[in-house]
């Protein structure tokens, strides 16, 4: 499909997708324009794309309307190697989900210029703008902001990190406790244990040899699906004393 766009003409067919798609070392003509469109998900929470130009390459999104190379945009980039990181809200126009955007590039010079585009595109579950490896989503959800605790915080005091309670499903304002119960040594020289804790969370079983000495080996990684998980242990009668534990998934 072609248009023609304040004199220029424009192909349209040229898709970038939302989620990590990128054009790489593209040639633009002196005066000439690409144009790029961008079909947004429904769930996506921002939009976020980097660009590698010279000045003379100007660069306009807009949300639902085809850009003009000369006039306003809803978005316009201020000189070289300019990106856009928004944050995409059903209640934020024009930076809203479900919509298609168009991406305009307009050599202003009268020699080739070259370019390279890429989308990084988040929705709740990748999102993470302040980089602590724990999605904003979660975050806001439990604690009403980004920045008041990070992956390595404890914030309810039970001894599992936000980073795994995310990972366990578990919430991270309420102590979760999780320990082993009914020890019991088989008639077939096999010892078993019952895990008790969050349901759905993902932990793992180790034992050693000694209390306080010597590397913890791992027996089992399990879901704890139904709020406590039987463990057996079918090498223990190889071994004398055996001490167990469980430990959050990392």
């Amino acid at each position: 499909l072609s248009l023609s766009t304040n004199g220029a003409n424009l192909d349209v067919t040229n898709t970038i997708a939302f989620y990590g798609g990128s054009v790489t070392n593209i040639s633009l003509p002196a005066n000439a324009t690409h144009l790029y469109r961008v079909n947004v998900p429904a769930g996506a929470t921002r939009w976020k794309h980097y660009a590698t130009n010279t000045s003379a390459v100007v660069i306009k999104l807009e949300q639902g309307t085809l850009p003009l190379a000369s006039g306003t945009a809803h978005w316009t980039s201020p000189g070289a190697n300019q990106g856009w990181n928004v944050a995409l809200s059903p209640t934020s126009w024009p930076w809203l989900p479900a919509q298609t955007y168009y991406l305009l590039l307009t050599n202003t010079s009268a020699v080739t210029q070259i370019y390279s585009l890429r989308l990084d595109g988040r929705n709740a579950a990748t999102e993470d703008e302040d980089n602590d490896g724990l999605p904003d989503a979660w975050e806001i959800t439990f604690y009403g902001n980004i920045y008041s605790y990070s992956a390595t915080s404890d914030q309810d005091g039970d001894g599992v990190t936000n980073g795994n309670e995310f990972l366990n499903g578990t919430n991270p304002t309420v102590p979760d406790a999780f320990g082993l119960e009914q020890p019991e040594r088989l008639a077939n020289g096999h010892f078993q244990f019952l895990f008790v804790g969050p349901n759905n969370g993902r932990y793992r079983a180790q034992y050693r040899t000694n209390l306080t000495l010597g590397t913890w080996t791992t027996l089992r990684n399990f879901t704890n699906f139904v709020g406590n998980t039987l463990i057996v242990d079918t090498n223990a009668a190889l071994s004398s004393r055996r001490f167990y534990r469980s430990i959050p998934m990392p």
